[in-house]
């Protein structure tokens, strides 16, 4: 709860430092324009996919994200894919984007504002907040990556989908965090 908090208590700062800095847009586009997550009226969770376009995971969960996405994304839920930092050009993500059918909207997070608000520092990991900021799950997308480099044949624990079914029916979500495995950010 207390890490849950502390968590509300930087997605507010970033805002107010946004703010004061200018940087109301924090994010950029596919397209190279600079935008904001809205909130959508109906929005039970966001839905934050942490990936790198060079990343063998990233490449290889694009199939279970789309599947999630597909699943959920009329139900209340709103997916981006989040590349952090700089190091990916536009033409990058969105061959990777097209190459991979990934079907959320990828925004890039040139100043890491929500990478570091979230900790995340492996690629690919999600984490899904409630509308008020709050960690509902943070995480593997499932249990099939062992380590970097090393794979089920196929995954038993469906972390992602589980947390949100558990949401869309107003149950506590069973697992609440999970070790992400992939590439580290650099």
């Amino acid at each position: 709860m207390v890490n849950s908090q502390l968590n509300i208590k930087k997605v507010w700062l970033i805002g107010i430092i946004c703010i004061l800095c200018g940087c109301s847009n924090p994010f950029q586009t596919l397209n190279g324009e600079t935008t904001d997550i809205e909130i959508h009226k109906n929005t039970k969770a966001l839905v934050y996919i942490f990936l790198v376009p060079d990343c063998p995971f990233s490449q290889y969960y694009s199939i279970a994200i789309n599947q999630v996405y597909s699943v959920f994304h009329k139900k209340g839920f709103q997916f981006y894919g989040i590349v952090p930092g700089d190091l990916y050009t536009i033409s990058e993500v969105d061959s990777f984007k097209n190459r991979y059918a990934f079907i959320p909207e990828i925004l890039f997070d040139k100043k890491y504002y929500l990478t570091k608000s979230f900790a995340v520092k492996v690629v690919p990991q999600v984490v899904v907040v409630n509308v008020k900021g709050q960690i509902l799950y943070s995480g593997k997308i499932d249990d099939q990556a062992i380590e970097p480099g090393k794979k089920k044949y196929q995954p038993h624990v469906f972390y992602l989908f589980n947390a949100l079914k558990s949401i869309e029916l107003n149950k506590d979500i069973e697992t609440k965090k999970t070790q992400a495995v992939g590439c580290f950010i650099e």
